[in-house]
């Protein structure tokens, strides 16, 4: 009798999502993995994601930088700068995302909105408000960095405003956010969005097919994982049990 097929058993599977808040990619692929999740429950795999801090700008100022000195630093030049927005503008039009870079004055520290992500309690909640801040930061410009703008952001997931602003005053899941991004950058990530599962790295050449690559990942772990089962238990790693 064969083995059953992982997306028939209805499994759940935990993909981690290392990313920064500050990254119009991340944004991106954040819709196309949730868009992956809708379409992978569909086969009978359940798929979530947990927020993993990376830092892109670990040493940025508290106050945030001006967006001119940002784009400076970063592209030299503003034609360098356009170029790039420009890119980020017309793949964000593929899922929905309407970037608006003249809004944006600040390039704030991201280490807050981290912690925030860190915080938020409940399924759904995370998801809600990594949506909410980059909205708010791509489309709308607004400061991620103030703590203020986040107790509210907060808030619209269902925590207490105030309790979300005591939190952020004190130093809750700072540590937290530099130990994921030094992790990351130990384990080789050196730019994000990446996706990682089973504490593997998934190679993803094109976020378009996050979907494929999920399954096929799990797939893969799950037979190595149930040949080294097989084996413990004193059976040969390749038998399945399957009728020749």
């Amino acid at each position: 009798m064969g083995g059953a097929d992982p997306l028939e058993a209805g499994l759940a599977v935990t993909l981690d999502f290392v990313a920064d808040i500050l990254c119009p990619w991340c944004y991106i692929a954040r819709r196309r993995l949730d868009q992956a999740c809708r379409s992978l429950a569909a086969t009978g795999l359940a798929v979530s994601w947990v927020w993993r801090p990376y830092l892109l700008h670990a040493d940025a100022p508290a106050g945030g930088t001006p967006q001119d000195v940002h784009l400076r630093r970063r592209f030299f030049s503003s034609e360098a700068a356009g170029r790039y927005h420009a890119s980020v503008v017309e793949a964000g039009r593929t899922v929905g995302i309407a970037f608006n870079y003249e809004r944006i004055k600040r390039t704030p520290s991201a280490v807050d909105a981290h912690r925030l992500l860190l915080a938020v309690e409940g399924e759904t909640a995370p998801a809600l408000l990594a949506e909410k801040l980059a909205t708010a930061f791509f489309t709308e410009g607004a400061d991620i960095g103030d703590r203020t703008a986040l107790a509210e952001m907060g808030a619209f997931t269902g925590a207490n405003a105030q309790a979300v602003r005591a939190m952020l005053d004190g130093d809750a899941f700072r540590a937290e956010v530099f130990a994921s991004d030094r992790a990351a950058k130990r384990a080789g990530i050196a730019a994000v969005p990446a996706f990682c599962l089973h504490g593997r790295i998934l190679r993803v050449p094109d976020p378009a097919s996050l979907d494929d690559i999920i399954a096929r990942a799990h797939l893969a772990l799950a037979s190595v994982q149930g040949a080294r089962a097989r084996s413990a238990r004193g059976g040969h790693p390749t038998d399945d049990g399957a009728s020749t």
